[in-house]
């Protein structure tokens, strides 16, 4: 391999095929093939070895339809050569009709039969007047020896012939074909969805609003068209797909990736894939965050009975299960999600029933979700990555979620809070405190709530900076129209700008706002 055009395919050792020598050709061996360009050499070598006319009448003989394969039928090939058809042109449509027959037995053939069949017709399947039958016995067996399989994937020729079913099973023992057909369209489709949620806005925003004008559709969407078609039913296909998810994600730091997984793992369970759905532990949990508003993801039923197994005890949970959920969590969609989801819990189920957050066990469980996002590139960084759970004495839990509810009290109430603690605004050095934080921020400007906004962080005294993530989180906010771009907005991004040591007035940083919002909508 690779194999010559019209040449035999040399079988591996455990599954050599016998041929039948020709008769008076002793020194024929089992290898010998009478078809393509092998048994082209053999008959010029007769001829040239004794006179033609007798070699090619005993060739015919010893090799040609006979009493024993042809019957009663024999008589008829005398009556065509009478008439001057050729004798190829017979047995190529002979060659026709029998193979039409094979096929059709073979409908009916059970497994072990099948392979055999298959250990008997591989041989000829570089010819393309035969290669039909050992790829339909290949479509039709449920577990191909991989010894042909390997030799496929070694003959390019021969694997781009291959049907689809065919190419799966190829696939599924070599990963660098799989990769090479995967990876184009896998890129395709990322491009794809972040061109969208470009032009819908909330898969890079903390905006709880509903996000389902950023999924994409089978009907509108080739590339994940073709991934489906590329997977089909085939579990490992997809355990190899969530395998290089994880590679361009590490490759590009781009939590996208994981958007493209949900939104594949969603198709399959959408056309009722169950092969492929429940091959991955998270596949509930994807449904579950795939629902278009913060309401609905807290009428869920999954959600309830994610309680009972709050990750506080994880010890028992396998590795592969904690790898799944935080590439699920790890979407930008299933984020915001999480944040829009959280904060209503806060303001229909914590504060109605005057709990702490962490006495909830719902938002517990939407907690450490959007943990377990927040850190999945820890998690995905081994394969034997351990994680430790959720902790009921977190500084989130205990410090940033209870300050942000008193905040929401007093929003009710229409009560400003004047300094908020020391304690907390420590807390923001940390990424999930600052994500929620900044959530509770945008959403209040949104509302045009500028006052509770700047006092989160305008608050601060002097000489405390505000980390520099923030600033950036809130003029991205700004330029993608989530939050009103106006002169106390204006003021806001100032103050934080002011807290993080930069020098830079309002004037300029509205200037550049103002450059940057008409370079995003130009």
């Amino acid at each position: 391999l690779p194999l010559p055009s019209s040449s035999p395919v040399t079988l591996p050792q455990t599954h050599r095929h016998r041929h039948r020598q020709t008769h008076g050709h002793p020194e024929m061996s089992e290898e010998t093939f009478l078809i393509g360009r092998q048994g082209a050499d053999v008959i010029l070598e007769k001829l040239s070895s004794g006179e033609p006319k007798w070699v090619i009448a005993d060739f015919q003989k010893n090799n040609g339809l006979d009493e024993t394969t042809a019957g009663d039928s024999l008589p008829v090939l005398g009556l065509l050569d009478m008439q001057s058809v050729p004798r190829g042109t017979v047995y190529r449509g002979l060659l026709q009709k029998l193979k039409e027959n094979l096929l059709l037995k073979m409908e009916t053939m059970d497994q072990p039969t099948l392979q055999h069949l298959l250990e008997e017709s591989f041989a000829y399947i570089s010819f393309p007047e035969l290669r039909v039958v050992p790829f339909k016995i290949m479509e039709s067996l449920k577990v191909v020896p991989r010894a042909f399989l390997l030799m496929l994937a070694q003959n390019q020729a021969l694997f781009l012939e291959a049907p689809l079913p065919v190419k799966r099973q190829i696939w599924e023992v070599s990963e660098d074909l799989f990769q090479a057909e995967l990876d184009p369209i896998l890129q395709q489709l990322f491009s794809q969805i972040q061109k969208k949620a470009k032009q819908n806005h909330p898969i890079y925003s903390l905006n709880p609003s509903s996000l389902d004008s950023t999924r994409i559709t089978r009907e509108k969407s080739s590339p994940l068209r073709a991934v489906l078609d590329i997977i089909g039913d085939k579990s490992k296909l997809y355990e190899l797909l969530s395998v290089r998810i994880v590679s361009l994600y590490k490759q590009s730091e781009n939590p996208m990736w994981f958007a493209v997984q949900q939104q594949i793992l969603l198709s399959f369970f959408t056309l009722g894939v169950d092969t492929v759905t429940h091959s991955d532990p998270a596949y509930k949990t994807a449904q579950l965050l795939a629902h278009p508003s913060p309401a609905s993801i807290l009428r869920d039923a999954h959600l309830s009975s994610l309680v009972p197994q709050s990750l506080s005890n994880t010890s028992s949970t396998p590795p592969s299960t904690l790898r799944a959920l935080a590439q699920v969590c790890a979407s930008p969609f299933a984020l915001s999600r999480l944040l829009g989801a959280l904060f209503l819990r806060l303001k229909s189920h914590v504060i109605a029933k005057q709990l702490l957050p962490r006495e909830d066990p719902i938002f517990l469980s939407l907690y450490e979700l959007l943990k377990l996002g927040m850190e999945a590139q820890s998690i995905l960084a081994s394969p034997t990555s351990h994680w430790e759970g959720l902790d009921l004495e977190d500084p989130v839990l205990t410090s940033v979620f209870p300050t942000l509810t008193e905040c929401l009290i007093d929003n009710f109430a229409g009560v400003s809070l004047t300094l908020l603690p020391i304690s907390f605004r420590k807390q923001l050095t940390h990424p999930i405190a600052r994500l929620v934080t900044a959530y509770y921020c945008v959403t209040r400007l949104r509302e045009s709530d500028t006052s509770s906004s700047i006092l989160v962080f305008g608050s601060f005294p002097p000489n405390e900076r505000v980390h520099p993530a923030l600033i950036q989180l809130f003029q991205r906010e700004i330029v993608s129209g989530h939050i009103p771009f106006s002169l106390s907005t204006t003021r806001f991004l100032s103050a934080l700008v002011s807290r993080s040591g930069n020098s830079r007035d309002c004037d300029e940083i509205t200037l550049s706002l103002y450059s940057r919002i008409f370079q995003a909508h130009s």
